[in-house]
Formats: structure tokens, C-alpha cells, sequence
């Protein structure tokens, strides 16, 4: 029997009671710790979270899962029973709701299994890629034993975290079972793919809604996060990544955006969740259309339970060097220095497109009284300048935020890959916080609590 380390269950909880006419706003407060090599990412109990949001996002991408434990052939890691009772500890101190986010697929554009949780040695946290994929899984319970193995699995573990929190007093407000789980369909992986993936995550769906219904009744939202970019097929490489200007969206987009809505359809949920990031894409502002061109899309039920999974826009630049190679950068960049630093501008962000991008979400959400709105995240998790400088360069006491790049950057090379590619998956999300590194509330904090307030 798996035994839960104690904690105080008395939980300030801010009510939840399904008012679509409020617009509720969520963050994470994923931190990175490289004091610790064994593992980078954590909920920081010290971000205010209390004071900013009103729901708690847990995305528990970064821990693993425990395989072996959930298929009946290991222990439980410790380490691992050690982060989630760390976890459930700081949202019992929040006392906020949780959102609760799960990565079921993983490794390139998310076509693998997730990695799998162990304890290292001395019960140090190890987590490691699926060791048989690496790229491409068949998910398909019908055709691959293993798969049917793997589904039952990540049931048993999605349905275990769900537990945990409601055992601990925690009121769920939402689980997304598969974060962007569309991300690599179409562009890296047949077509008989996306079929295989559908049947793996319905089956677990099932289970854990099953559980949730048992323990919580019908309130809790389980579904599927769906990315954006990649459902509107804008994506590097995707038919329509040219068809993001004028002052409408063009018929050869809304193509797009229709076979993206039939390639997700089949999948069951109880909201229709998104993760959007439109300077990755474009580097650019979004139109007014950006996101409406979908909404108009959509079934009415799916219009009807629309809410925001993930979102955020960099504050500063995103200059990356691109020393051994430009291969896979994604876009033709901007080059504003030569050699020895071969420094390129990737995203010409700015504090001012980033509140326009939060502000221009609270307007349509609160017309469309979304479930939720959830930006990544609370506080930074870079100090800003290790973005916009090339080489890093940050103020003493913040040398950590140039320590992850790099070693972002050899971990990426150790792969097979290229080191810049390291560099901008370490700097895509640094600096989306509504506080900073230090803690200073943003222009994005100011405008997300004037939105809280006028409700």
C-alpha cells in the first residue's frame, strides 16, 4: 500500500461554482532549480499564487511517469511519491482550485510515450525518455500489445494523481489527460498514426472520468489539450504557415482549420482546450482573427466549453547563437552580429505585444464566457536578460538562468541534435511571468488583476 506523508487538510479553497459569466484565470508555478542536476523543473511554494490567480496549474510534464510501478512490474519510485507529496503540499498552502495537466505523449513534437520516473542513486530523482521510441509510437492498443499495456498504465496513474489531490481536500476544476496532443500529427507522423493516439487516449479518458464522476460528480473537465497552431496548420513546415496576414482570415486557412477540427473530433472531452503560442509561429502579432477563426469553427458545445490550457508571449526578444548550425531553427532569423557569436534575433518580442496578446484573450474570453484562462506563468522562469543577450548576460545573483541555457544547449548536442535548438526550447518560456525572476510584478500582472476586478 502506497502511503501519503501527512498533511494539515484545512484548505482555504476558492469556490468554484461553474458561473460561466466569470472569466477565471490560472498559473503555474513551475520553477527551475539548477542546484539540483538531476532534475530541473518544481513548483516554487513561494510564488504568490494566492495573490494572483484564481486556480492553481499544475502541469506535471516535467516529473515522469513511474512505468513500472502503474504496470505492475516495480515499486513506486520514492523519489517520485516524494515531488507529488511536495506538490500536494503547496497547493493545500495555496488554497486554489488545481487545474491539473498531464503529458501523455512526449519526446519529438510528442509522438513517444511519456518518460519514464525512477529513482536514481541515493533515491534522487531520474527521469529518462521512453527507452523504446524515439519518434513515431504505435499507440494503437489493437496492433500493439504494449500499447494496450502502456493505456492501462497511464489509467492507473492519471487516475492515482486525481485521487491524491481530492484525497488531500484539493477541489480539481480540470485534468487535461494530453497536453497538445495533436502536436505531431501530420507533421512527422503518418497517417496511420493519429488513429492509434485517439484509441490510447479515449480508453484512459474513460477510466479517469469514470473515476472523477464517482468522487467529484460531473464538474471536473477532463480533456484533451489541442494546439492551435498546429490545428490551423501554421506550424514550420505546415501547408498554411504563409496564410497568416490580411485582415481576414483567407478560405485556403479556414481549409486548414476545418481538417484540423475533423482530425481532432473523435476525441472524448468534457471542454475544448487549447495551448496557444503565436510568437513561435510567426514571430509577429496575432490578428483579431487569430483565435475567432476557429471559435466560428466549432460545434456549438465545443464553442460552449472553450477554455484556454496554456498560453503566454515572452516580455523581451529571443536572441539564441547559432554557432554548429542553423539547421531546424524553424524561420529565416535576423542576423545581428558575426562571428566569433554567430547571434541571431529569432523573436523580436516586447513587454507591449505580450500585454496586448493577454488583454486581447480577457476581451474574447469574457464575451465568450471561457471555462478558464491559463498563462504560463506566474513568475518567470529565466531572468529576462538571459533572453535578449548573446552570450548570456544577467546581473549577479541570476547566473542560474545562463547555467540552464547551457546546459539546454549540451544536452541537445549529447543527443545528436544541435545546439541551438537546445537554446530556444530553454528560452521559449523564460520570461512569460506575470512577475519577474525577482519576484516585481509586470504590466501582465496589472492587467490581469484589473480584469479580476472589474468582474
Amino acid at each position: 500500500m502506497i502511503s501519503w506523508a501527512p498533511f494539515a487538510l484545512a484548505v482555504a479553497v476558492l469556490s468554484y461554482n461553474g458561473v460561466s459569466s466569470r472569466l477565471l484565470f490560472a498559473a503555474t508555478p513551475t520553477q527551475i532549480n539548477t542546484q539540483q542536476t538531476d532534475f530541473y523543473f518544481w513548483f516554487d511554494p513561494r510564488v504568490p499564487l494566492s495573490e494572483d490567480v484564481d486556480i492553481v496549474a499544475i502541469h506535471d510534464d516535467f516529473y515522469g511517469v513511474p512505468w513500472a510501478a502503474f504496470s505492475g512490474d516495480g515499486p513506486m519510485p520514492v523519489s517520485w511519491m516524494s515531488r507529488l507529496n511536495a506538490t500536494l503540499s503547496a497547493a493545500i498552502a495555496w488554497g486554489r482550485p488545481v487545474y491539473l495537466a498531464l503529458e501523455m505523449l512526449t519526446g519529438p513534437l510528442r509522438t513517444c510515450p511519456a518518460q519514464n520516473a525512477s529513482d536514481g542513486p541515493g533515491f534522487t530523482p531520474s527521469v529518462s525518455p521512453f527507452a523504446s521510441c524515439t519518434s513515431c509510437y504505435d499507440f494503437s492498443i489493437s496492433t500493439n500489445p504494449q500499447a494496450a499495456t502502456l493505456q492501462r498504465a497511464f489509467a492507473l496513474y492519471a487516475a492515482f494523481l486525481v485521487e491524491a489531490f481530492l484525497d488531500h481536500g484539493i477541489s480539481l476544476v480540470g485534468v487535461n489527460l494530453a497536453a497538445e496532443i495533436n502536436l505531431g500529427a501530420g507533421r512527422q507522423c503518418g497517417v496511420l498514426w493519429w488513429p492509434g493516439v485517439v484509441e490510447f487516449y479515449n480508453g484512459v479518458y474513460s477510466v479517469v472520468k469514470g473515476v472523477l464522476t464517482k468522487r467529484a460528480g460531473s464538474s471536473v473537465l477532463v480533456f484533451p489539450s489541442i494546439q492551435l497552431e498546429s490545428l490551423m496548420g501554421v506550424q514550420s513546415g505546415q501547408a498554411c504557415a504563409s496564410f497568416l496576414s490580411g485582415a481576414s482570415p483567407s478560405p485556403a486557412l479556414l481549409a486548414c482549420i476545418s481538417a484540423g477540427l475533423k482530425l481532432v473530433d473523435p476525441l472524448m472531452r468534457d471542454a475544448f482546450g487549447i495551448s496557444s503560442y503565436p510568437p513561435m509561429t510567426s514571430g509577429a502579432p496575432a490578428p483579431a482573427w487569430y483565435i475567432p477563426s476557429v471559435l466560428n469553427l466549432l460545434t456549438s458545445q465545443d464553442r460552449a466549453s472553450f477554455l484556454v490550457a496554456e498560453t503566454g508571449w515572452n516580455r523581451v526578444p529571443m536572441e539564441v547563437n547559432l554557432a554548429n548550425g542553423t539547421e531546424g531553427v524553424g524561420r529565416e532569423v535576423s542576423r545581428v552580429s558575426d562571428p566569433p557569436l554567430d547571434c541571431a534575433l529569432l523573436v523580436n518580442s516586447s513587454l507591449a505585444l505580450a500585454n496586448a496578446w493577454l488583454e486581447s484573450l480577457i476581451k474574447l474570453g469574457s464575451e465568450e464566457q471561457w471555462k478558464f484562462l491559463t498563462w504560463w506563468s506566474d513568475k518567470d522562469l529565466l531572468y529576462q536578460d538571459s533572453l535578449s543577450t548573446c552570450p548570456c548576460t544577467v546581473p549577479p545573483g541570476f547566473q542560474s538562468s545562463c547555467t540552464f541555457i547551457s546546459a539546454f544547449r549540451e544536452i541537445e548536442e549529447l543527443a545528436g541534435g544541435q545546439a541551438v535548438l537546445g537554446e530556444v526550447q530553454a528560452k521559449a518560456f523564460g520570461a512569460m511571468g506575470l512577475r519577474s525572476l525577482d519576484g516585481n510584478t509586470t504590466l501582465l500582472w496589472e492587467t490581469l488583476q484589473a480584469a479580476r476586478g472589474k468582474r
